[in-house]
C-alpha cells in the first residue's frame, strides 16, 4: 500500500507535467530511503511506481525534445489537468477525503507554478 503521507495514488498514466512527475519521484525516492534506512524492503508497488514515473518522465522529455509534443500543446495539458485537479480537490474534500484533496490541490500549484515559470 503506498503511503498517503509520501506519493499520493493516482495512476502515473494520469499525470501529465514534468514538474510533478519529478515532484512524485522525488517523494517516492525519499520513502524508499526511509525505508532501507530502518533495514524494510521497500514494497514492490513503491518500486514498480518508481520506475513508471522514471518512464513516464523520460518519455516526457524525448517527446518535448523531438518535437512529438510542442510547448503550446504541453501547456494547453497543463491548463486543462489544472482544471481537471481543482475539480478532483473539491469532491474529495466533499467526501471528506482531506489527504487525497490536498495531493490533487498540490499537483494543481505544481503546474500552475510550471506555468509561470515558462511564461516569464
Amino acid at each position: 500500500m503506498v503511503q498517503e503521507d509520501t506519493t499520493s495514488e493516482v495512476p502515473v498514466e494520469d499525470l501529465v507535467s514534468n514538474d510533478v512527475l519529478e515532484f512524485e519521484l522525488d517523494l517516492l525516492n525519499k520513502s524508499i530511503i526511509s525505508l532501507s534506512q530502518k533495514q524494510q524492503t521497500p514494497p514492490p508497488q513503491l518500486l514498480q511506481r518508481k520506475k513508471a514515473l522514471e518512464e513516464k518522465l523520460k518519455t516526457l522529455k524525448q517527446q518535448v525534445e523531438s518535437g512529438k509534443l510542442s510547448s503550446s500543446k504541453y501547456f494547453a495539458s497543463l491548463k486543462s489537468k489544472i482544471a481537471e485537479e481543482r475539480e478532483l480537490a473539491k469532491k474529495l474534500l466533499h467526501d471528506g477525503k482531506k489527504t487525497q484533496a490536498a495531493q490533487s490541490l498540490k499537483r494543481a500549484k505544481l503546474m500552475e507554478n510550471e506555468l509561470r515559470e515558462s511564461e516569464g
